[in-house]
């Protein structure tokens, strides 16, 4: 082959090398952002175990949650311990997410996602995501990433859309994050009382101001029902009003808490409520004192407790006063019980309404811890239930009962007049 027919060729090769190249496009830029694991999940690699701290933010607030050295608390409510249970999820959605399908984090579609952080100050607030940054005791960040907008049906089903705070990156991930909490009470380990009510004897209404007993209510005899103890004459009991009473701390749920110093006194008064004491079986008496309802919660109040102990007499003894109380006491008060107490003391003659039914579901104390553990373990449920006011619901505390008037049925007369309008 000739060189000039050789220069020519190659030149012609060289022309269709750019033509081809223009055609079929240029090779993609590869993203900085990257890519998810093989596996497609984003935080497949989070060190779980090295997990120290967790920060939620977004348009309602802010909840900070730490792990302590035995318990997860929560840090905006003065450490108090946290729904683990809760947390355990959460941080299990974050590592086993996998993205489906990503693209660029443009403002408009960070916008549109709601994918913004919450950080930035000059973002509007329909724009903003939840920002949640899990860190390890150094306080190194473990991840960081932003929860949008859940996929909607008409895209497709289910997904949620998340943006990692350090890339440019949406990705469409398969868990469901629609009901993450920004506000901190809505992390609290919720269940902080659950007294049986078998396992309650009596239960003593007290005036807050004097220290004396306004009435008692207690079983005759253990596994009986229980009732109003000396009932005026001639007045009916209405049971049903008397066994709630025995149940008011079953079961009970916290809606918030606070540390006394930060609820004003007059706020919460807790020291001019009258107060309640559940003296159980076993020795152990929880004083409770619900307070004010809170003005902007109306269907919640303020509430105290505190424990304490009292020797139980022996079982051949018959019982013609409490006995000496090393513990509870109004919540508001140091842990003890006055002597005025005595003025419960039963009578020979005392009547109990309506105590003579058999009570076949009341469980019974446990027996088998001795007096001496029983008191250790008051001592130590004091102190944890003294550092806080709670914040329970109202119909809970409706069923402690100040009027003792409320506990028996009324004239027909007077029924006639209340239902006049």
């Amino acid at each position: 082959m000739k060189s000039k027919t050789f220069i020519i060729l190659a030149a012609v090769c060289g022309v269709l090398a750019v033509v081809s190249y223009f055609i079929i496009g240029q090779p993609a830029h590869k993203s900085s952002a990257p890519e998810p694991a093989a596996n497609g999940k984003l935080l497949s690699d989070l060190p779980v175990d090295a997990l120290a701290g967790l920060t939620i933010s977004g348009p309602e607030g802010e909840v900070v949650l730490k792990k302590g050295e035995s318990v997860w608390d929560v840090q905006s409510r003065s450490g108090y311990p946290a729904n683990f249970e809760k947390i355990a999820d959460l941080v299990d959605n974050l590592k086993e997410m996998k993205a489906g399908r990503s693209f660029e984090a443009t403002d408009e579609t960070v916008a549109r996602l709601n994918l913004a952080d919450p950080a930035q100050k000059d973002a509007p607030k329909e724009s903003l995501g939840t920002r949640i940054t899990l860190r390890d005791k150094g306080e190194k960040a473990l991840g960081d990433i932003i929860i949008g907008k859940a996929r909607e049906a008409a895209a497709g089903s289910g997904g949620h859309y998340v943006k990692p705070v350090s890339e440019q990156t949406i990705y469409l991930v398969d868990k469901d994050f629609r009901y993450i909490d920004q506000k901190p009470e809505m992390w609290l380990k919720k269940d902080f009382l659950d007294i049986q009510a078998g396992d309650v004897e009596k239960i003593i209404c007290f005036d807050a101001k004097t220290k004396t007993p306004i009435y008692t209510v207690r079983r005759p005899e253990k596994g009986k029902m229980p009732a109003f103890v000396d009932p005026p004459a001639g007045k009916k009991v209405i049971l049903s009003k008397v066994t709630n009473m025995f149940g008011a701390l079953l079961g009970l749920k916290l809606e918030d808490v606070s540390k006394p110093g930060e609820v004003p006194p007059e706020k919460a008064a807790l020291d001019i409520s009258p107060y309640y004491e559940f003296h159980l079986y076993n020795g152990m008496i929880y004083a409770v004192c619900p307070g004010n309802a809170l003005k902007e919660k109306p269907n919640y109040h303020y509430f105290g407790v505190r424990v304490g102990y009292a020797d139980r007499p022996e079982p051949a003894a018959e019982e013609t006063e409490p006995a000496k109380n090393d513990g509870a006491a109004a919540p508001d008060q140091k842990a003890d019980v006055k002597d005025d107490q005595k003025a419960d003391a039963p009578k020979a003659d005392a009547r109990i309404a309506d105590g003579d039914q058999k009570d076949e579901t009341a469980p019974a104390a446990n027996p088998e811890k001795t007096p001496e553990q029983v008191k250790a373990e008051a001592e130590a449920l004091n102190q944890t239930f003294s550092s806080w006011i709670y914040v329970v619901p109202k119909w809970k505390v409706g069923h402690l009962l100040r009027n003792p008037e409320d506990f028996f049925e009324k004239p027909e007369a007077e029924k006639a007049d209340q239902s006049k309008p």
